[in-house]
């Protein structure tokens, strides 16, 4: 979005679009003009009180005096800017400050033409140089956008042809055809040098993002795995106090300590999972794999969890389904997440229901819906996001999906979400290539 508002900004130079461009950015960019602008002013300053001594020996001794007046005025003019540059609202006329001392360079530069004896004067080629040279410049050093580059430049190039009207525009006509040169790469080198800056400003507003949200993320973690170690704890203390307790309450118990022990387990492995994905080294190992069993499997897992929450998980998948091309362990940590999410976000008395089937010859689909909470409104695509989940629907790590996404994608497949239109509840659909098909990845990694 950022280059994106970057492109019109640098082809409509309209204050509409300017406001549009983060003012982190706007402010940046003024303090480098502003910087650099001090850094121009006093080079500048002392360029031209040194080329006072030097243009006695290249001026004729009835035109130095009036040399001596365009130096002096210029230099004193960028001395009295100097003091602009570091007032309290410096950064807000940064533009303007750069831009005036651009033209006082430019105009003192070009003034001195004149004083030379003409095109033929090697002199006179040297300060039509130095006018180019201002051009250039100004479109390396100070950070104008390309519009504006463009009118400073032709500004410096009508200073050029206004200080030397007085000789033939034959012979002065080279070394206008290079300022305008001067002013076309200036332009060009401005618009780059802005879409440059802008990239590296979205990359590192982008890296600081996800620093942001890999600190909120591990805080996280470290908050919700504390919570099933802490019910570890707690029933572990229960059995040591009560080594007697009767058989039924000790496999409640049981039962609910080992899926404390599985949700700290899937915790962690969201996480290492996703380090893998991160460093790309996620390893698929694919394999003729059934779909049904893969599925059955999946619930077969996770119907304690369900009856446990007095939700219904049933499995409608077709048994005679084509053998896909897949790494089933990858597949199973699909499902998983998919399994844990929907029994999650399911009130009790509700069902959640897992069908496969052959979507048409040469793909299968698998199916979960839920009659939960349903997914909030615009968020179908942002729960696939890595460390989203505490704003959406997602597990609360926000890894879940990402990491099913990932592995989906890995095997040539999609990944999608949405509400139920019929009644309350979500609807997850994992679609996969059959084994052989044109869809199918040459290499899964």
């Amino acid at each position: 979005m950022i280059l994106a508002w970057g492109d019109r900004y640098l082809s409509v130079p309209s204050t509409a679009v300017r406001r549009r461009l983060p003012e982190e950015f706007v402010r940046e960019t003024r303090e480098i003009m502003l910087r650099r602008t001090r850094v121009v002013i006093l080079l500048g300053a002392f360029i031209t009180a040194a080329f006072i001594g030097v243009d006695a020996l290249r001026i004729a001794p009835e035109r130095y005096r009036e040399a001596v007046v365009v130096r002096v005025t210029g230099a004193v003019l960028l001395l009295c800017l100097y003091p602009a540059t570091r007032g309290r609202n410096a950064v807000r006329w940064a533009e303007w400050l750069g831009a005036g001392t651009f033209a006082i360079v430019t105009a003192a530069t070009a003034a001195m033409m004149p004083l030379f004896e003409g095109p033929s004067d090697p002199h006179y080629a040297i300060q039509g140089t130095g006018v180019v040279l201002c051009i250039l410049g100004a479109g390396l050093l100070l950070p104008f956008d390309a519009p504006k580059m463009l009118a400073l430049g032709l500004l410096g190039t009508a200073f050029h042809v206004g200080f030397t009207l007085d000789f033939p525009i034959a012979q002065n006509f080279p070394v206008v055809v290079a300022t305008l040169a001067s002013v076309l790469i200036a332009t060009v080198g401005a618009r780059e040098l802005t879409r440059s800056r802008l990239a590296d400003f979205a990359g590192r507003r982008a890296r600081e993002e996800l620093l942001r949200v890999r600190a909120d993320f591990l805080a996280m973690l470290t908050h919700d795995i504390k919570n099933p170690l802490g019910v570890i704890d707690g029933f572990v203390e229960m059995l040591r106090e009560e080594p007697a307790m009767p058989a039924e309450e000790r496999d409640e118990l049981l039962g609910h300590l080992q899926r404390a022990v599985r949700t700290a387990i899937g915790l962690a492995v969201n996480f290492l999972d996703a380090s893998k994905i991160e460093a790309g080294g996620l390893v698929l190992k694919p394999r003729p794999t059934d779909v049904a069993e893969l599925v059955g499997r999946a619930v077969a897992n996770h119907r304690a969890y369900a009856a446990h929450k007095g939700i219904a998980l049933t499995d409608e998948s077709v048994q005679s389904l084509p053998t896909i091309q897949a790494d089933p362990a990858a597949l199973d940590r699909v499902m998983a997440n998919l399994l844990s999410n929907a029994i999650k976000h399911t009130p009790s008395g509700g069902t959640v229901r897992v069908a496969a089937r052959a979507s048409d010859p040469d793909r299968v689909e698998i199916v979960v819906e839920d009659s939960g909470e349903g997914l909030p409104p615009g968020q179908e695509a942002r729960i696939f996001e890595r460390y989203t989940g505490a704003a959406t629907r997602a597990d609360s790590t926000g890894l879940g999906l990402f990491i099913s996404l990932t592995i989906t994608s890995a095997h040539g497949g999609t990944i999608s979400a949405e509400n139920r239109t019929d009644r309350s509840g979500a609807r997850f659909r994992v679609v996969l290539p059959i084994a052989g098909s044109a869809d199918e990845p040459s290499s899964l990694r």
